[in-house]
């Protein structure tokens, strides 16, 4: 939501709104996010919690390295989807890193600084390009 400065139009609402809009939303010209979720690398087993398009598996493939499959494609191409994920390590610095596998596919690798994979849970957000 952005204010042009000239009114401020409201929702008001008792309870939750829902907008349903199945070619996507876009706010300020920029797509919302299609999926916004946690891996939860640091459990065991690997578990993720998120909003959007439905997870049919995830796979604890080794240390720091995950694969989600997607129930549908995220988009016509892996060109079509953008990835941003970052990871919560208290211990030190972590870096997240995403390979588009197909378009209902992507692995996710977490590395320590100096390039070590590492478990860490991963918030990932994937937006319509």
């Amino acid at each position: 939501y952005i204010n042009a400065g000239k009114g401020s139009p409201t929702f008001t609402s008792a309870s939750s709104i829902t907008l349903t809009a199945p070619d996507g939303v876009i706010s300020n010209g920029v797509f919302t996010p299609m999926y916004t979720g946690l891996v939860k690398g640091s459990s065991n087993p690997v578990t993720v919690i998120g909003q959007g398009v439905s997870i049919t598996s995830v796979a604890d493939n080794g240390l720091g390295d995950y694969t989600l499959t997607f129930s549908s494609p995220l988009a016509a191409d892996t060109d079509s989807f953008g990835l941003i994920g970052s990871a919560q390590n208290q211990s030190s610095s972590a870096t997240v890193s995403f390979v588009k596998t197909s378009t209902t596919v992507i692995r996710i690798y977490v590395h320590d600084a100096s390039g070590t994979n590492i478990d860490a849970d991963v918030f990932l957000t994937i937006y319509e390009i």
